[in-house]
């Protein structure tokens, strides 16, 4: 579409040949002359390509650019945490398709809790991400762990109880 712009301004989009120049009052374009200084030299008016003319009896169209819309999840998921390996954080994502009660905690390779990020925390449902900041533990193998409770409308738990654990490496 640039293209056809520019060449509308050079030629009025038609052979050179055929078309009169502008008089002096239909200036459409600006060139630099020798003396450094701006001056309006259009060649051929904006009304002299179809496509840049105003069409007084065409209907103006409004579009719509819908809003991002983040589907609920329908089930629960954990996902791989990243950067991975990290140093010294990562960020561990998950998918709640309830609210529900959440912990995720953090184990060495002999299964010693090194941290926790949640504490059977009520969050609401939909992707979640926890950032787990290990500057203070040594260079390893890690898990992480997450239990979540589904909340019913009352905020009272359900029997529903969704685990998983997965594994993550700190290098330092």
């Amino acid at each position: 579409m640039a293209s056809k712009i520019n060449e509308a301004f050079s030629c009025g989009g038609v052979d050179c040949e055929g078309v009169n120049p502008l008089t002096t009052a239909d200036y459409d374009s600006v060139s630099w002359v020798g003396t450094g200084k701006v001056q309006m030299r259009g060649l051929f008016a904006v009304t002299a390509v179809a496509y840049l003319k105003a069409n007084p009896s065409a209907t103006p169209q409004i579009v719509q650019v819908p809003r991002s819309v983040v589907p609920v999840p329908t089930v629960y998921t954990m996902y791989q945490n990243y950067p991975n390996p990290f140093n010294p954080t990562t960020t561990i994502e998950f998918d709640l398709p309830t609210d529900a009660f959440v912990t995720l905690k953090i184990y060495n390779i002999v299964g010693q809790e090194m941290g926790t990020l949640l504490n059977h925390e009520a969050l609401d449902y939909g992707n979640q991400s926890v950032d787990f900041d290990a500057s203070r533990l040594p260079s390893g193998v890690y898990f992480y762990r997450i239990s979540a409770q589904s909340l019913n409308d009352d905020g009272v738990a359900t029997g529903q109880v969704f685990k998983q654990v997965k594994k993550m490496m700190l290098v330092k």
